[in-house]
């Protein structure tokens, strides 16, 4: 989708050095943006189930199960509007979920089926 938007945006009958530089450092931002976005919506996954997991006394699975679902997810739509790479947002949502979000979800949850 990055490749994509900055490939579209080019002139190609009045391609210079500077516009070829231009050009990779907007694929290049688009990246390093997408992969922090992502990185920073899992690590508030994370925090949001260490809250609720410390502050709820019922059963979480369905909870637990649910946000590790639907966060990925919702960080990659909007991704997708506000014009980032929805594919980087998830790779590093998951990634970073992978990192901080497994030691605070409940053995139950690891294990549904």
């Amino acid at each position: 989708m990055v490749s994509y938007e900055t490939f579209i945006t080019i002139d190609y009958a009045h391609v210079n050095q500077k516009d070829v530089f231009i050009i990779i450092g907007k694929f290049l931002l688009g990246i390093c943006i997408s992969s922090i976005f992502g990185f920073i919506l899992g690590y508030l996954t994370s925090l949001f189930l260490k809250f609720m997991a410390k502050y709820t006394k019922e059963n979480l699975t369905l909870y637990e199960s649910s946000v590790l679902i639907a966060i990925p997810w919702i960080s990659y739509l909007v991704g997708n509007v506000i014009g980032l790479s929805g594919i980087l947002i998830i790779f590093f949502n998951g990634f970073s979920q992978a990192i901080y979000t497994k030691p605070f979800i409940l053995k139950q949850t690891k294990h549904v089926k």
